[in-house]
């Protein structure tokens, strides 16, 4: 852990922010997994604060710094390629569900960013896998070969401080302008299974809300396999959430340790409709 505390404590205190939050996320995953390995509290509170700290600026939007010219879901990579973007968008979902098998709810910061997210990145991605066709992309996005050619002498590189590809010197890498056609052009562009079906498990079959995007996504990438430390989704959390809300479930099917009468789910709630004692 030496070097992730020098990245989070030293590195990142120079000012560089959260611009690569992929690495971020998956530190702040990697703190709280270890903090709960070893019964340490105070590493995995600190796994915690990068989490929020990642997730308010990985995923903001609107105005002020980072912000600029993002929409609603986007992170600070989703313009240097789609890799990267679910790469973070992994660790933060992975992080959130370490966190609420101890009853912590993490999913929920910065009011739901990570559905949001999820939502655009999978509308993003099912317009790859649909033959890359732009008419599905979000309104104001291409693929990254319908970019104009660089000026002479130069090659578009992504600026993530200013949310914009630039165009660079190619001997010496000093900026020569900007491209200010108010499209964002989408690189690196395809499925990973990093998280998709845990986010889609917990908003969806927790939560009850409605990801259609995600949900068509995964209907055509399933089943989730193993890369790096993401994966297998399908395998552990695939619509076990679903089961809560069937309509007429009784608790002793969800617990049969000390339930006292057959006690019935509400399908609109999840809650319990007749109080019973343990």
């Amino acid at each position: 852990m030496p070097s992730i505390d020098w990245f989070v404590d030293v590195q990142t205190g120079k000012g560089i922010g959260n611009f690569l939050g992929n690495w971020h996320s998956t530190m702040a995953e990697a703190m709280m997994a270890l903090g709960i390995l070893a019964d340490d509290r105070a590493r995995y509170n600190k796994g915690v604060k990068l989490y929020h700290a990642t997730v308010a600026d990985y995923l903001k939007w609107g105005r002020g710094s980072t912000a600029y010219n993002r929409i609603l879901g986007e992170c600070t990579e989703t313009m240097r390629d789609m890799y990267h973007a679910q790469f973070g968008l992994g660790g933060l979902l992975q992080a959130a569900e370490i966190a609420w098998q101890p009853d912590e709810d993490l999913y929920s910061s910065n009011d739901f960013a990570l559905a949001a997210a999820l939502e655009l990145h999978a509308r993003i991605n099912l317009a790859y896998i649909s033959n890359k066709d732009p008419s599905k992309l979000p309104p104001g996005y291409k693929f990254y070969d319908a970019m104009p050619p660089a000026p002479a002498g130069t090659r578009w590189q992504l600026n993530i401080g200013k949310q914009m590809w630039s165009a660079v010197d190619t001997r010496t890498g000093a900026w020569v302008s900007d491209l200010n056609d108010g499209i964002k052009y989408m690189l690196g562009v395809g499925f990973l299974p990093t998280g998709w079906e845990m986010g889609y498990n917990h908003y969806v079959g927790r939560l009850g809300m409605k990801l259609p995007e995600t949900a068509a996504l995964l209907a055509r990438s399933w089943p989730e396999w193993q890369e790096f430390h993401w994966g297998l989704g399908t395998l552990t959390h695939a619509n076990s959430a679903q089961y809560l809300w069937r309509s007429g479930i009784t608790a002793t099917s969800l617990c049969t340790t000390g339930i006292q009468s057959n006690t019935t789910l509400d399908s609109a709630t999840g809650l319990q409709s007749d109080i019973t004692t343990a």
